[in-house]
């Protein structure tokens, strides 16, 4: 598979995407359990947010060895 956007190495940008995602799910777990009021209305906001970060972690994974493969 090409890991390329643009003629930009796809690794670069995915990397960004799981820094933002995966942080910002785990203070939605984290407030989900400390914040009693705050239990009532995420709903399936927190899942929606991990599944998709921990499919990008394995996605710029093989990127970053594609792109690993590209300049060495």
């Amino acid at each position: 598979m090409n890991y390329e956007f643009r003629g930009l190495p796809l690794h670069i940008l995915l990397v960004q995407a799981v820094v933002v995602t995966l942080p910002v799910a785990a203070l939605c777990t984290v407030a989900t359990t400390l914040w009693p009021a705050v239990r009532r209305r995420p709903g399936l906001a927190t899942p929606a947010l991990h599944l998709p970060g921990l499919a990008l972690v394995f996605i710029t994974q093989r990127a970053g060895e594609w792109l690993l493969l590209r300049v060495v």
